[in-house]
């Protein structure tokens, strides 16, 4: 009766082996194949002052820091392509003054951006489903200039962005 009990032992591991061999560890996209990345130039639909050459500089940044993808300046001599585009950015009254003289005092700058991977394969249009929309935002406080204020917190709204571009395109399973 003993000797029954342990005769499936030897039916496991081949059961194990056959179930884990149909498990992809990477993501269900063909992300993983990129291995040079184009990136075109940020396009701006929003009314974002200035920001086109700061995001598309921190993309770029971002990409080439990481190390996992070479950065090419050609479309042909890359396996994707990334768009990406500025479709909103809103700079939202936080809070006023005391002496209410209708000047802020804090308010909350917003971007929302359309991410799109694109191979160079013919035979494959899009490497993601569709475009990917996230938006960010940083809250500043700003006395006396709330308009030199919202200028000089671009580059940190941008960098935050270029991060979270670079994290979804190249490690999707974080996201």
């Amino acid at each position: 009766m003993r000797a029954a009990r342990w005769l499936w032992i030897p039916l496991l591991a081949p059961m194990l082996w056959l179930g884990c061999q149909q498990y992809q560890w990477t993501s269900s996209t063909d992300q993983s194949s990129i291995r040079t990345l184009a990136i075109d130039p940020v396009v701006n639909e929003s009314y974002a002052p200035q920001v086109v050459a700061l995001l598309t500089r921190d993309l770029r940044d971002a990409f080439l820091r990481d190390g996992a993808v070479r950065v090419v300046g050609s479309d042909k001599s890359a396996d994707a392509r990334l768009a990406v585009t500025i479709i909103e950015f809103d700079e939202s009254y936080v809070s006023g003054r005391d002496e209410d003289d209708g000047r802020p005092s804090s308010l909350s700058l917003r971007m929302t951006v359309r991410v799109n991977l694109i191979s160079s394969s013919e035979s494959i249009e899009s490497i993601l489903p569709e475009d990917w929309t996230f938006s960010e935002s940083i809250p500043i406080y700003a006395d006396p200039s709330i308009r030199e204020s919202s200028q000089s917190n671009l580059p940190q709204l941008t960098s935050m962005i270029s991060r979270r571009i670079r994290d979804h395109t190249l490690y999707p399973w974080k996201n």
